[in-house]
């Protein structure tokens, strides 16, 4: 979760400091962005690999609709939320990575990185407090 908030915060210092004529600051606050991404691309990977087998199902439903042609089938306990998370999280880390290929600030590629951004971490501090008592439990020690 720490590598998320420093990523959220600087993402939106990189935000304000593009609408700034200061290109430094800007740059500056990219670089931290990038590390802190990165860092947290790694917990993301980690925390998908350790739910590897919701999103098995979740694939092999895709692929079972698909190939019936019956969309209206529903998963049995498959959130919307994750798969809209997951879905942005896509998005998010696609246009990050065409970013690190466009030059300066306020682009538009930046601007819509920023949006969903933006939307993945409103839903996903719901899709947190809404775990927050299995996390808990799960950091108790056992006796």
């Amino acid at each position: 979760m720490p590598t998320g908030l420093a990523t959220a915060i600087t993402g939106i210092k990189v935000h304000v400091a593009s609408e700034g004529t200061n290109h430094e600051i800007w740059h500056q606050w990219s670089l931290w962005h990038v590390v802190c991404s990165l860092l947290f691309l790694i917990c993301i990977v980690m925390h998908v690999k350790y739910h590897w087998g919701w999103y098995k199902l979740w694939f092999r439903n895709i692929h079972r609709m698909s190939k019936s042609g019956d969309s209206n089938r529903k998963s049995p306990r498959q959130s919307k939320v994750t798969k809209v998370l997951t879905i942005l999280m896509a998005a998010v880390i696609g246009t990050g990575v065409a970013l690190l290929f466009i030059e300066g600030p306020a682009t538009s590629v930046g601007k819509v990185h920023y949006i969903l951004g933006l939307v993945w971490l409103i839903l996903c501090i719901g899709h947190t407090v809404k775990r927050f008592h299995i996390l808990k439990k799960s950091l108790q020690p056992k006796i």
